[in-house]
This record gives C-alpha cells, structure tokens and sequence, in this order.
C-alpha cells in the first residue's frame, strides 16, 4: 500500500506542472483596431455609361441624301464629312442669286452715274428740285435692291453649304439613321456622334435618396463588363425632377476610365449616403462579427489590454450594445471605443484575464 501511494506522489506533482505550463502559455490572436466607420449607410443602384457628348446630327435643309461617308463604329475627328445631299437644286439657287447681284450692282452703277448728273445739273439751276429728288430716290431704291441681292446670295450660299453635314467634334458615330437616296427633311436625325472622351454615368434616384446626396460627392461605379472594373467618380449633375418621373436622374463625371468602357454598358453606382446629426466623435462603430459573442448576459467582445510585460496583453471582456448586421461586420453601439484593439478570432478558448499575444490578421 506505501508503495502505492509514493508511485502516485510524482503523478500529481507532473499534473500541477503540467496545468501551470498550461496556465502560462499566451495564446496568438487576431485582432482589429477599433475605427470610425463611414458615417451613414452606403446605396447602390443600376447605371449606364452615356458618352458626355451626345448628338443627334441633322441638315438645315431637306432633299435627298446623296452620299452617306460614315459608317456605325467610324471614329471622327471634328470638321470630317458625315452625309451629303444632292445640291442641284441649290445650285441652281446660287446661280440665280448670283446674277441677281451682278445686275443690281450694274443697276446700282448706273444710278449712280444717273444722280451725279443730276446734281451737277441741279446745282447749275437746268432741272427742277422735283427731278433732283426723283432720282435720288430712285437711287436709293437701286442701293435697296443690292443689299437685298446681297442677302439673297448670302442665303442661296448657305443653303448650298447645309448640303454638307460634318462633324461638330471628335468622336465615334454610334448610330446612322438614314441610307443614301432616301428623301428627309430639314431637322431629321442623319447619324448620332458620340464623344470618346471623358463618359459619364447616369443612374437614377428614388426621393428617400435624393437629399442625402449632392453636388461633389464621392461614388463609387463598379463596371459590368468582361473587364469588370471598379472606379470613383463625383456626382456632376442632380436633376430636381418632374411631375411625370418617379426618381430622380443623376449624373457622375468618372475620375479615370479605361479604353474598355463604351457607352451603353451596364454598372452599378454605390453611394456614402450621410446621415443627419452624425459626425466622427458619435459615428457608429462597425467591428468584425466574428468577433461578437453572445452569452447569458447579451452580446460581448474582448478588448486586448497591454500588460506589463511587453508584447503580452490581457484579454478582457467586455458587453456591448450591438446595433444591425452589415456586410462588414455589426454596428456596436456602445461598449468600444476608437482605438481599441478587438480579438477577432478563438472566442471560444478565450476568458476574462487570458493572456495572448497579437498577430495581424492579413
């Protein structure tokens, strides 16, 4: 029986050592400092990449079109020819206009050479002042006709150069409206140009939205393409809406872009929506929501304290008041502050006192 009894002495003696190894041993953690999160909540909504310069290109005049020199997807540079009509007509115009003001420049010549004589002879007392005044207003009459031949030719030249369609600015022909030999008239849509600088984004707000946006905000505009792409922009244009219309368009000029982003193609817009009253001293905080846990007590967390041992930190408990899941994690509304270092991860083997050492969680 002694000799029981001494064989179970270094039993318990190795079990003491072995639950003060354990007792001693810091177990690694992962943790998160404590930051103001964005104040507010964040909205997404559809958008479509629309070129900042959109137009609907179109003749002064009508007639038939003669010759189409552009094509869908052609790249233009500004003044390059679209579309010409058939002129001959106009031509035709011209031509009369321009004999009009030849002969009422010769008309005009001649009244003058008519009112000098006249005057010489008035002044020497060989006509009458009825006469004088006769051709004089005569002469005035020839000076009306010319300024009026003048304009007509002026007109008849214009008409003949709105044959002639060209581009008003760099850019890609993104539509063509009409084949040669079909008849349009004046103000018909020929081709639509679009600029391939600079697009933009349109999207559209409903009115719980609208007012918590404005001019200059930040967004950000994830693309939908197969080179699916992430970029930020600023809100350039809020509309205040219409009595027909049950959101609100918006427009945000894009900070860079890519050759791959093309007018047309789907995204979408994700707003900071700001939240009245709130600043960066009460914003709500957000921590990671594996590191909320929940007991007989309510939800809790542990802070990681400096000890005095360098390096080494106490975890302690904590209760918080959690607030609505996010996808980043839950909204603490008290309990934490800015700049504490929450343990993310290994809740379960941890307890009020633990020590534990740091490591960044890449």
């Amino acid at each position: 029986m002694r000799l029981k009894y001494l064989f179970l002495i270094p039993l318990s003696l190795v079990a003491c050592k072995s639950k003060e190894a354990e007792k001693e041993m810091v177990r690694p953690v992962f943790y998160q400092v404590v930051e103001p999160s964005s104040i507010g909540e964040k909205r997404s909504f559809s958008g479509v990449v629309q070129a900042r310069l959109d137009t609907k290109l179109s003749f002064k005049v009508g007639g038939m079109m003669a010759q189409m020199h552009v094509q869908m997807g052609d790249t233009v540079k500004a003044g390059d020819m679209i579309a010409r009509l058939d002129d001959a007509d106009y031509q035709v115009n011209f031509f009369k206009s321009e004999a009009a003001l030849k002969n009422a420049e010769a008309q005009m010549k001649i009244s003058e050479s008519a009112l000098l004589r006249m005057e010489h002879l008035y002044m020497g007392n060989s006509v009458s002042l009825s006469d004088y005044e006769g051709m004089k207003a005569r002469h005035e009459n020839a000076e009306s006709m010319l300024r009026t031949a003048r304009a007509q030719m002026t007109a008849a030249r214009n008409q003949l150069g709105y044959t002639l369609l060209r581009a008003p600015f760099p850019g890609v022909i993104s539509t063509v409206l009409v084949r040669e030999n079909e008849i349009i008239g004046p103000g018909m849509p020929v081709a639509i140009v679009a600029s391939a600088k600079d697009p933009e984004v349109a999207t559209a707000v409903p009115e719980s939205i609208i007012g918590r946006i404005k001019q200059g905000d930040q967004v950000t505009v994830h693309v939908t393409s197969p080179k699916a792409s992430s970029l930020t922009g600023v809100i350039s244009e809020l509309s205040p809406g219409t009595a027909s219309l049950s959101a609100y368009p918006v427009v945000i000029r894009l900070n860079a872009t890519g050759d791959h982003l093309l007018p047309g193609m789907t995204c979408t817009v994700v707003f900071s929506l700001a939240e009245k009253g709130l600043d960066r001293d009460n914003a709500v905080l957000t921590i990671a929501a594996d590191a909320v846990g929940k007991d007989h007590s309510g939800h809790f967390v542990y802070i990681a304290e400096e000890t005095d041992t360098p390096d080494i930190y106490s975890a302690v408990k904590k209760t918080v008041a959690v607030g609505q899941l996010k996808p980043d994690g839950y909204e603490i509304m008290d309990g934490v502050a800015v700049g504490d270092l929450v343990i993310t991860a290994g809740l379960s083997f941890l307890q009020d006192g633990k020590k534990v050492k740091l490591m960044k969680d890449e």
